[in-house]
Parts: structure tokens; C-alpha cells; sequence
């Protein structure tokens, strides 16, 4: 996600948000979207990612529900056929909510934890509030003395069961007054502190925590009001005030989040509670024991906004300078799965989730009435095949990250798998290419020592790999059998400096025979299969809190089988031996759980697919009784368009499933080198190169054999 973004609400977990892209030039076509830990950033429903930017087709997501099944927001005609604010699900897609009567236009702006009911405006920027039910529909919420006249208000939230709204509204006297609205009440204007321009932005789930901002003298003041009472938030540093606004309450209502002017003349992201105060989100991860380079001393230049928070205040979602989506996460504050109704407590459904591939369903939800929000989301920790579930706790690190660098090193995981694949391929391919050169004469036994070395840089790959093993076979005439055993290792150097460093051990059986001609010009048929257990250690390193890299670390078991079968006319021409070439490779690198970093994460067994056809010829040429020149050119073509998805979770934050990397499918390889007899023993040399594709680019194979 390149362009401007704004940030909508946050699931009570935290692992999700939502938000709208700004896609054109002057900002008025908007793209709405979800992030998750699952996902990345993705369009809210099936819109897809690259649609054109045509106005009609402009939407904005404005809020999510607690557990994330609800998205709402508005979106033009060309979305679902009707222009005005829409109510997301899994199930039901798009739904429009229609207009006030004599309506034109509608906006969604929020949505009740319990996602059943919504709240928005009638109009353009502004208009007639309104709330929506399923059973009710749209109904306006009224208008604060003289408003009717003037239509300009906006609802902002509300809280848990969309009992109690908060927003903003005129009166007659066009006075910008915050508003807080019940069944019971109707709309009521909230206190101010100098009786001048106020609105709320965010509410607590139970209703009785309401922030937002209001004008003393020149300066807007980020409020809070407790039970109808407003009190300001302060300043940075214990200051009595701040050119500061309020965004967001968490859920539990002990944590506010907005952004503030003072330091050095700059934004600055802020977190408030009643303990610590006013202080910089950069300020709070310190304090949750982050470490956060300064710009200045004390103070940093990180974020530019808070825009939204979750349950406990534990994660804060908003932009940096430079205008990424950053999250960052650090210490909660208050309870969770506490009461959650504004007329009555609603509630949960106790824990979800539970050991499944992502860690289980969703968060929460439920009905009003119950206690408690659902806790927290999964159970359990990353496992054998799959990753537990614990989604919803505090067992990761704490730190800020942007959305492109976790997207970025989540996804090296996807080129250790490749770089691990290759190394397999090279076991069949560099000291296995070439077979019949280790054929013994009929009765007779042959035993060799080789090995591979080279460099795997292709595309993002940045590493080098190598090899070593030991070979015995015996020709019982109508076939020969031969026997290997080898060990072999890679490095890789990922993103931001990581690594991965992974060995294994391998056996090879092949047999091979005569199946047309003589042994000096025939068709031979060659059948290789290939064994392989290891293990690697994988660090995954990530830029957290403004350019400071971090680390996570893993450790993750390999293994590996593969067929191939082989057929080969040795000297078809004087010299050369066309052959044709199939041949299956699977490798799997094990799930396991990080540890250390501030985003540590549990990643799913990852298994990939080589299917490969490989064509052509290899050269022998003599140059003396005793010294041959020798080749290989050849072209490949990979079946596999793509690898298989990376899967699993960020702990404390949520699952993820990233897309595979996309594989090039065609490359040509070349080999040239030299064989020597050495008193009736052989020595041969090659070098080889690849184009671009998904072989290591370039390495040298030597084997030494003897035959007895």
C-alpha cells in the first residue's frame, strides 16, 4: 500500500483494521480496506485490487465490528447498484442501507462491537444522523436546537450494542457542538470547555468514556467526558494543555489515543490514561520496554498520528511521517472481557479459536446481555503441523512496525523454502548431472568422492550453497546399481540483514541400463530417487520503532524426497549424448515458533513442489589419450507457476497467509569443464551457469572415481 491512507476502526484484538486508500491524484477516488495479520492489506469484499480509478466505483471503509465479521462505509453506484453507506459481511457482501426519508445520500461512519447496529449521516460531508438496525432500518437521530434547518452533523461512533452515538452537530447558531444521543435522551449536546467548537470521536463499549476535542481560547484540546463530565487531556510532559485532538477510546475506556502538537513544532502520535497521561506513542513503547532512537533528547520522530485502538489499549494503529500505516504495540491498560453494553452488558462467547491452522474463529461477538467480549482470540501456541490459535494476547514483543516491512519479512520465509528447493535440485543436478560418467564395465565396481559448490542469487535470492558425497556402484550387467550418501548445506541472507543456514543429510539410490545399441553408441534409461533430512536456523529480521532492525530467531526441521527418470543416447553423434529428462522434488520445512524480536511469529509447514522437463545434450571431446573436454547445455521448464502460500501468525497480533513466490518457468543451463585420467583414476571439472530462473546461478562440480 503506497498511497495516503486514513485509518477506520480496530477489532478488539487488534489483529485487524480498516481504512481507506486514496487512489488519484486529487484524492477523491478512495479505496476501502482490511487489514489483517491473515491477509495483508486487501479491498474490503471482492473488489479487486487494481480496479480502475473511476469515480464510480470509489468506497470507503469507515469501521469494523469487535470480531471483525462487520465492515461498514460508503461506496458509489458502480459497488452494488446503489450509491449511500453499505454494511459488509462474509455471507451477505455488500448491503446497501438505503436513505433517511426524502434522503439523497448516506455515509456509514461506524459500527457497533457486536456489528448489529450502524450509525452515519444523510448527506454529503454532513447531513441528518442516523442509526440502522436490521429490524428497524434507518432513523434519524434528531437535531440539537435549530439544526433541522441547517442538516450538517456527523455521527462518529458508538458504542458496544449501538445503544449510546457520538458525534458531531450544529445548532441554529451554526455552533459545531459534540453530541451524544440514546433512545432515551434523544441528542444532547456534550459539556465544552470554553463554550466554543467541540466533537466526540470515540466512545468506550459500555458508553460511559467519550473522546474527542474542544476549543479553549485558539487552541483545540483533545477531552475526555466520564458519565457527562469533560475534562482536558493535557499535555506532552506533564503540560496543562496541548494543541492536541482525540481520535479513538479503547474499549475498556482507560486508554485514549489522537495526536498532539508541541513537540518541536511537530505531530506527534499520542496515548493517554489516567496513570501516565499525555505521552507520544513512541514515549508509551518505551516505557513498555521499547527501544525507540531519538531525534531529540527524550523525544522522537516516528508518528505523525494515533487514529485508532483496540480493548485494552495494548495496540495503537496510524501513520508515520512518512505516511506509512504503522501498528505498534506495547503495554494494555485495564481489563478485558469486561462489560461491554451501554443498556445492559453484552457480551462474548467466551474464548474462540483453538489450535486450527490460524488460530481458530472469530473473536467475540455474540449477543447483548452476556459478559465479557470473548477474551482472547485462539488457545495455545505454534505446533506440530499447524500453529496453535493465542491470537488475542500479549505473548509477542513490543515495538512499532510499518505494514510494508512485516508484509516484507514475513514473506522471506517463502524464499528459504525456494533456496531450500534449489539445494535438492543440485543433489540431482550438479554432482548427479552426467550419470553415465560413473558407469562401470559389466562385472566391474566403481566408487567415487564429489561435490558441489556455488551461488544461489537469482531474483532476491542472496546466498551460496554446496555439497559433498560418496558414491559405490556395482554393474551386474543388465543394469548397474549405484549408492550415495552426501551431506549438504545452504546460506541464505534475507531482508534487513537476516540469515537462514540451513544442512541436511542425503542418500541417492540409481539404477541404471541398456536399452538400445551398444556400449558405445545406445540408449540408456536412468532412474535416480533421493532422500533428504536436515534442519535450519532462521533469523528474520524486520526495521521496528523508526529504522531500528530486530530480530527474530527460528529453528525449523527439512526433509526432502525426489524421483528422477532419465533417458540418454550416448553418442547419437560422435561426441554428443542427447537426453531427455523428468523429474518430481518435494521439500518441507517444518512449522515452528520464533523467539525474541518484538514481532516474533509462528509460521505453518511449508512444502513446495519441483516438477521439472530438462532437454538436451552433454559433450565429451578427447584431446589426448588421457584428457577430455567436457560440457552440458541444456533447457529447463518448471511446471510449478508459483510456490506454495506462506501461512501462519504474528503472535499477539494474528494469522497471516501470504502468496507464494512466482517462479520462472524456462532457463538454460550451461557446463563446461575438463576430465583427467590420474594413474587409471578419473578427475573431472565443470563450471556452470544459469540464466534467470529458480537454479542456482552459477557453481563448480568436481568428481574424482575410481573403478575396481
Amino acid at each position: 500500500m503506497t498511497d495516503k491512507a486514513s485509518i477506520g476502526g480496530l477489532t478488539a484484538d487488534g489483529s485487524a483494521f480498516v481504512g481507506t486508500v486514496y487512489r488519484s491524484y486529487a484524492q477523491s477516488i478512495q479505496s476501502g480496506f482490511i487489514w489483517s495479520a491473515a491477509n495483508g492489506v486487501q479491498p474490503v469484499g471482492d473488489r479487486p485490487a487494481n480496479s480502475p480509478l473511476i469515480q464510480a466505483e470509489s468506497y470507503t471503509s469507515n469501521d469494523i465490528s469487535a470480531d471483525g465479521s462487520v465492515i461498514v462505509g460508503k461506496a458509489a453506484g458502480a459497488v452494488f447498484g446503489m450509491a449511500g453507506a453499505y454494511r459488509w459481511t462474509q455471507e451477505g457482501g455488500f448491503q446497501s442501507l438505503g436513505t433517511l426519508p426524502n434522503g439523497f445520500a448516506s455515509e456509514a461512519t461506524a459500527v457497533s462491537g457486536d456489528g448489529k447496529v450502524v450509525v452515519g449521516f444523510d448527506g454529503f460531508n454532513s447531513g441528518e444522523g442516523f442509526r440502522w438496525t436490521e429490524a428497524g432500518g434507518m432513523q434519524s437521530l434528531g437535531f440539537l436546537s435549530g439544526g433541522e434547518a441547517i442538516r450538517a452533523d456527523q455521527p462518529k461512533a458508538t458504542n458496544y450494542d449501538g445503544s449510546v452515538v457520538v458525534g458531531m452537530a450544529l445548532t441554529g447558531d451554526y455552533k459545531q457542538n459534540a453530541f451524544r444521543w440514546t433512545e432515551q435522551t434523544g441528542m444532547q449536546a456534550l459539556p465544552t470547555l470554553d463554550n466554543k467548537l467541540t466533537v466526540a470521536n470515540g466512545i468506550s463499549w459500555d458508553g460511559s468514556v467519550i473522546a474527542g476535542h474542544s476549543q479553549k481560547g485558539y487552541y483545540s484540546q483533545a477531552v475526555r467526558w466520564v458519565d457527562g463530565e469533560i475534562a482536558s487531556l493535557g499535555g506532552l510532559n506533564g503540560a496543562d494543555m496541548s494543541l492536541s485532538w482525540a481520535y479513538d477510546v479503547s474499549g475498556n475506556g482507560a486508554v485514549i489515543v489522537g495526536d498532539v502538537s508541541g513537540n518541536a513544532s511537530r505531530n506527534n502520535g499520542f496515548r493517554w490514561t489516567e496513570e501516565s497521561g499525555m505521552v507520544t506513542v513512541e514515549d508509551w513503547l518505551r516505557a513498555s520496554g521499547a527501544e525507540v532512537p531519538s531525534n531529540f533528547p527524550g523525544q522522537s520522530d516516528i508518528t505523525l498520528s494515533a487514529e485508532a485502538t483496540n480493548e485494552d489499549g495494548s495496540v495503537v494503529v496510524g501513520r508515520t511521517r512518512n505516511d506509512e500505516v504503522y501498528i505498534a504495540r506495547g503495554n494494555g491498560d485495564g481489563p478485558t472481557g469486561g462489560n461491554t453494553g451501554g443498556g445492559g452488558n453484552s457480551g462474548g462467547g467466551g474464548n474462540t479459536g483453538g489450535g486450527g491452522s490460524n488460530g481458530g474463529g472469530n473473536a467475540g461477538g455474540g449477543s447483548t446481555g452476556g459478559s465479557g467480549t470473548g477474551g482472547n482470540a485462539g488457545g495455545g501456541t505454534a505446533g506440530g503441523g499447524n500453529t496453535g490459535g493465542n491470537t488475542g494476547g500479549g505473548t509477542g514483543g513490543v515495538g512499532l512496525i510499518t505494514l510494508t516491512s512485516l508484509a516484507t519479512s514475513l514473506g522471506t520465509t517463502a524464499s528459504v523454502a525456494t533456496a531450500t528447493l534449489n539445494s535438492f535440485g543440485m543433489i540431482v543436478n550438479g554432482a548427479g548431472s552426467r550419470p553415465l560418467d560413473r558407469r562401470a564395465p559389466a562385472g566391474k565396481s566403481i566408487t567415487w568422492v564429489g561435490g558441489d559448490w556455488g551461488s544461489d542469487d537469482h531474483g532476491s535470492r542472496d546466498g551460496t550453497l554446496g555439497l559433498g558425497e560418496f558414491g559405490f556402484g556395482h554393474n551386474f550387467g543388465p543394469v548397474q546399481l549405484n549408492g550415495v550418501v552426501g551431506y549438504t548445506g545452504l546460506n541464505q541472507n534475507t531482508t534487513y540483514g537476516g540469515t537462514t543456514d540451513a544442512n541436511a543429510g542425503y542418500v541417492k539410490l540409481e539404477a541404471m541400463g541398456l536399452l538400445a545399441g551398444d556400449e558405445v553408441s545406445g540408449l540408456w534409461g536412468i532412474v535416480t530417487g533421493v532422500g533428504l533430512w536436515g534442519e535450519a536456523d532462521i533469523t528474520r529480521n524486520y526495521l521496528v520503532n523508526g529504522g531500528l532492525i530486530d530480530s527474530s530467531r527460528g529453528n525449523s526441521d527439512i526433509e526432502g524426497y525426489g524421483i528422477r527418470g532419465r533417458l540418454e543416447w550416448e553418442n547419437a553423434v560422435p561426441y554428443l549424448s542427447p537426453y531427455l529428462e523428468a523429474s518430481y522434488a518435494n521439500t518441507c520445512l517444518g512449522a515452528y515458533t520464533e523467539t525474541g524480536g518484538a514481532f516474533p511469529a509462528a509460521f505453518n509447514k511449508l512444502c513446495d513442489d519441483d516438477t521439472e522437463l530438462r532437454y538436451g545434450f552433454d559433450a565429451t571431446v578427447p584431446l589426448g589419450e588421457k584428457f577430455s573436454v567436457i560440457g552440458t547445455l541444456e533447457g529447463v521448464h518448471r511446471f510449478e507457476s508459483h510456490g506454495s502460500n506462506v501461512t501462519g501468525q504474528v503472535i499477539g497480533l494474528g494469522g497471516f497467509n501470504f502468496a507464494g513466490a512466482s517462479y520462472q518457468q524456462d532457463w538454460v543451463r550451461a557446463g563446461l569443464g575438463f576430465e583427467v585420467d590420474i594413474s587409471g583414476s578419473k578427475l573431472s571439472v565443470m563450471g556452470n551457469l544459469t540464466s534467470r530462473g529458480e537454479a542456482s546461478n552459477a557453481w563448480v562440480a568436481a568428481n574424482w572415481r575410481v573403478t575396481f
